[in-house]
């Protein structure tokens, strides 16, 4: 059950990024700040504070704004202004762009391969077990 818990979840990390990608173009942002998450400002909670990037980014000379749609939890993860992201835009419409995080593809391997094992392990003692 676990191994494929873990396969599911490298396989919907690796759809969302195609999905994100699909038709759209790669650029360069800056994160120019840090939108908080409503419920910080609700409750107060600053030692638990999630942050959505503001990204500012130029397509032929024109400058565009967006806050992302992820929110990034935590004091030593959050993402620094300055920082320059890749960010991902329509082609079409310059307006409408996407923040996509770095994926650790490492990260994403580890889990699917110990997902396998894990499955191929469950499936070989149920088997085994069968045989008895």
């Amino acid at each position: 059950m676990v191994g494929v818990i873990f396969l599911g979840v490298g396989t919907f990390i690796l759809f969302n990024m195609g999905v994100v990608l699909k038709g759209y173009k790669k650029g360069v942002g800056t994160i120019v700040g840090l939108k908080p998450h409503p419920h910080n400002v609700a409750t107060k909670e600053y030692t638990k504070n999630e942050y959505a990037p503001v990204i500012e980014y130029t397509v032929q000379g024109k400058s565009y704004r967006f806050t992302a749609n992820q929110y990034v939890k935590g004091r030593w993860i959050r993402p620094r202004v300055g920082r320059q992201v890749d960010i991902y835009y329509n082609p079409q419409n310059h307006r409408d762009a996407k923040f996509a995080p770095p994926v650790n593809y490492l990260a994403v391997g580890i889990l699917f391969v110990v997902g396998a094992l894990l499955v191929f392990s469950g499936v070989y003692h149920l088997f085994k077990s069968k045989r008895r």
